[in-house]
């Protein structure tokens, strides 16, 4: 779903990403679950969209936040608000205690994206495909290509 969002919304001229987010225990633990970011102009930043569970989030201003703001905000104990409509498939509504503190806290400390905007990021295109980034706290060993520990960096706005 994450794809086909990214898709969509690259189709409508809306820079967008999806994210694979993993636990630190990722070589042991095969959960994951892929979110999306898309671009926000009015706030210049990404922001966080999860179509299997219709889910953004926002802090207690209602401020649409990126999912390292949120790793940071559950780290730091501040506010964090779920859209009151959030499911999974349409199907069981969720809270932010079931979705933010207990899923998707243990899925927010390695975050890897596609370094390209671009319609089929990966696999056999005819187009270059750039290359996956992966977002890891400093000092954190993950073996697995191109790896950043600075948010910064990662969270850069889309080239033009």
């Amino acid at each position: 779903m994450a794809m086909m969002l990214t898709e969509a919304l690259l189709a409508e001229g809306i820079p967008a990403r999806y994210v694979t987010c993993q636990s630190k225990h990722y070589d042991l633990d095969n959960d994951c679950h892929v979110i999306n970011v898309a671009w926000s102009k009015s706030l210049n930043k990404w922001v966080w969209i999860d179509p299997t569970f219709a889910a953004y989030v926002t802090d207690e201003n209602g401020l649409m936040l990126h999912p390292g703001e949120v790793r940071q905000r559950l780290i730091d104990g501040k506010p964090l608000v779920l859209n009151k409509d959030a499911n999974w498939n349409h199907k069981s509504r969720q809270t932010k205690e079931e979705y933010l503190d207990n899923y998707m806290a243990k899925n927010l400390y390695i975050m890897s994206a596609n370094k390209i905007n671009q319609s089929e990021p990966e696999g056999n295109t005819s187009h270059p495909t750039g290359y996956q980034i992966t977002l890891v706290p400093a000092g954190f060993k993950y073996n697995n290509g191109v790896t950043t520990s600075e948010p910064e960096y990662f969270w850069q706005p889309p080239a033009e």
